[in-house]
């Protein structure tokens, strides 16, 4: 299951596991909250963040969000939790008006992560989620 707030912006979300809001997750099935923080720091005197997306991912499992706004941004991120390691892998692509960037981060939970690519920092870090069933 994937969660995400955004204000002015189309959030597309899809989980195989589970229909959004209709049926319970399997109680078994470790889930972890994955939070990020993308920057623009083309003026490194300036930082401007331009998303903080958390997102909900079930070990084992592949989790995806695009953020799109009018702004001509595009923000894309594909994560995944591995069930045997504990190790949380995130990819991010990002498209802001011509600038481009892309990278991938790997963490262990709890363990904060931190990527310089192109005009773009983009921090990753997760932890498990205690969530009632």
């Amino acid at each position: 299951m994937i969660l995400s707030l955004a204000s002015g912006c189309r959030v597309t979300f899809d989980t195989h596991y589970q229909k959004i809001g209709t049926e319970n997750i399997h109680p078994n099935v470790s889930q972890y909250i994955m939070e990020f923080e993308i920057a623009d720091i083309s003026d490194e005197s300036n930082p401007i963040k331009i998303a903080t997306p958390r997102l909900i991912v079930l070990a084992g499992s592949d989790a995806e969000i695009s953020i799109e706004e009018l702004k001509k941004q595009f923000i894309e991120i594909k994560a995944f939790v591995s069930k045997e390691t504990g190790e949380g892998t995130a990819e991010v692509s990002i498209i802001q008006k011509e600038k481009r960037a892309s990278g991938k981060l790997t963490t262990r939970a709890g363990q904060p992560a931190k990527l310089l690519t192109g005009d773009f920092a983009i921090q990753f870090i997760f932890k498990e989620a205690k969530i009632d069933q």
